[in-house]
């Protein structure tokens, strides 16, 4: 699972700079790594997830700092010909005025308690 996170997240970055052309979209999967971008620049943060079973990532940021461009699931199901094996889900953010922020993500399934937080925190300059 871990080779194919992997697989997908170096495609997501080949994407990134092959569309970008003018700069590398950086692909975030640990909270503890600290963000650093540029006005106008974007990220992206990838997050297993269980989509089968009903649990998703819910996101909250503050507008004023970041603007949500993209959001995707890709299922391993398809990658692997089997139903219920989860995927990746990907947030991809801009920077849009300099400061520093968080980003706080809520893994659960509707109606029930968190089963797990994530936090990033983000700094964009001008």
């Amino acid at each position: 699972m871990k080779k194919l996170l992997l697989l997908v997240i170096t495609l997501v970055l080949l994407a990134g700079a092959v569309i970008g052309c003018g700069g590398e979209i950086i692909t975030y999967i640990n909270d503890a790594d600290t963000i650093s971008i540029g006005v106008g620049e974007e990220f992206i943060i990838a997050l297993d997830r269980d989509a089968g079973r009903g649990f998703t990532w819910t996101m909250e940021f503050d507008r004023e700092f970041l603007k949500l461009t993209d959001e995707s699931y890709d299922s391993q199901e398809k990658a692997e010909g089997l139903t219920g094996v989860g995927g990746t889900h990907y947030f991809q953010l801009k920077g849009v005025k300099a400061g520093s922020t968080e980003v706080n993500l809520v893994y659960n399934r509707e109606r029930e308690a968190a089963i797990d937080t994530k936090l990033f925190k983000i700094t964009i300059t001008e």
